[in-house]
């Protein structure tokens, strides 16, 4: 059986009030993997997937033994479990598969319920971690952070993305209630990494509160940022053909060219350095032309993706209010002036779809919006509904389904936009 076969008997949360019972319970059965690994946690409603990819890169190419967890997964749930950006095989999953089910029974008779698809997941991961003798695990938090399942780990380095509104039926409908709920993941004794931001004040008392050393990055400290957006290029090696890439400096780091797009992607590098200066004086080595190399060469699927060039399509998983201004933003800074814009939209149900389509509309008031109901599922909205919100901008329209949006493709830039979990389905339409 594979994994996602094997998860897929599981409700990935059990509960709209988690806890850490199940996952308490877990590690005492596997004599606490949790406890013997050193970790770097990193929680925030938007950029912790890209913070978790640059610190992967800088500490791979560092030459240790780096283990990843991240959710969600765009195409396999093995991707979410990788190790030396190793995905957990399938001879993986013929070892610790049947060893993982003997161990859901057990709780099942105990506790008469299912665990969590998440909970499942993550006891694998830091099973699976442990087994493979990591140097260091970085762990992306699933949703919020103080019940997130990941939150059973003692962490050295807790690190925060964006944090602003989301699932607020769960972490609360306030800023300041969604960060203490993201701060839960601060240990006490420990270390903490932010970009400047509202939430960051609350981090900061809650820091102090855990005698917990936190550094802020100040937006002051990124200079000489340069937006490099030759968009003639046919290939998607970006730097290497001087295509589409950012530069800037950070303190002592001159000329840092980073292959992801978008200003808060520099945002999330600065904090990333911050990281590893930390962990430079806990004994991890690493130099300045290894921290370059990967940054100039990482790449992070459905972030601002370019999924082909004739016609150039781009995917981005932007899904909320900070998302889509950043998505919104970085179109600007590297298309402005592009003649002829399309949008193919899918919205899950439970996010803001009339924030999200009128960020769009009044942006790019020439675009074209093609509404999608994702892939089918019951979680998506109906494209009649979103449709219907949106047309008051001149140029909507709605498709069958993904595969004919990406048909009715004639503009000069094309963007696939509202949800990550459309990432497998476009990408084998467009295979």
């Amino acid at each position: 059986m594979t994994l996602e076969k094997y998860l897929s008997n599981f409700e990935f949360m059990t509960s709209d009030k988690p806890d850490l019972v199940a996952m308490e319970w877990f590690m005492k059965e596997l004599n606490n993997p949790n406890e013997k690994l050193k970790f770097i946690h990193v929680a925030g409603t938007n950029g912790k997937g890209s913070i978790c990819e640059m610190l992967n890169k800088i500490l791979f190419l560092s030459n240790y033994t780096v283990g990843k967890y991240i959710s969600p997964y765009l195409v396999t749930a093995n991707e979410a479990i990788c190790i030396n950006n190793n995905y957990f095989s399938k001879e993986d999953e013929e070892k610790y598969l049947p060893q993982i089910d003997l161990l859901v029974k057990k709780y099942i008779s105990i506790f008469n319920k299912k665990p969590s698809k998440f909970e499942i997941e993550t006891t694998l991961a830091l099973l699976y971690f442990y087994d493979k003798n990591c140097d260091i695990v970085i762990l992306e938090v699933g949703l919020g952070g103080k019940y997130d399942c990941t939150n059973i780990i003692n962490s050295s380095i807790s690190v925060f993305g964006s944090i602003s509104i989301d699932h607020t039926n769960i972490l609360g409908n306030s800023l300041e209630e969604i960060t203490y709920q993201k701060a839960g993941i601060i240990k006490e004794n420990c270390k903490t990494v932010i970009f400047e931001q509202p939430a960051s004040k609350l981090i900061d008392k809650i820091c102090k509160q855990k005698n917990n050393e936190i550094t802020i990055v100040k937006k002051t400290a990124l200079s000489n940022i340069k937006i490099h957006n030759n968009i003639k290029s046919t290939t998607s090696n970006f730097i290497k053909d001087n295509n589409l890439y950012q530069s800037f400096d950070y303190k002592n780091f001159k000329n840092i060219k980073l292959n992801l797009l978008g200003k808060k992607q520099l945002e999330n590098a600065s904090v990333v350095l911050e990281v590893i200066e930390i962990l430079k004086k806990q004994g991890f080595k690493t130099n300045e032309e290894i921290i370059k190399n990967a940054l100039c060469s990482i790449t992070h699927p459905a972030r601002f993706e370019i999924l082909s060039n004739t016609p150039k399509i781009i995917f981005d998983g932007a899904h909320n209010e900070n998302a889509i201004d950043n998505f919104v933003e970085t179109i600007k800074d590297y298309f402005e002036g592009t003649s002829s814009i399309t949008f193919i939209i899918s919205i899950i149900k439970n996010k803001d779809y009339k924030t999200i389509i009128s960020k769009l509309g009044s942006n790019f008031k020439s675009a074209k919006l093609i509404f999608t109901d994702g892939t089918k599922e019951e979680k998506y909205l109906s494209k009649e509904i979103l449709y219907d919100f949106a047309k008051k901008y001149s140029n909507c329209s709605i498709a069958d389904d993904l595969e004919h949006a990406i048909k009715l493709l004639d503009s000069d830039i094309n963007f696939i936009v509202g949800s990550f979990y459309t990432y497998k389905l476009v990408k084998s339409i467009l295979q």
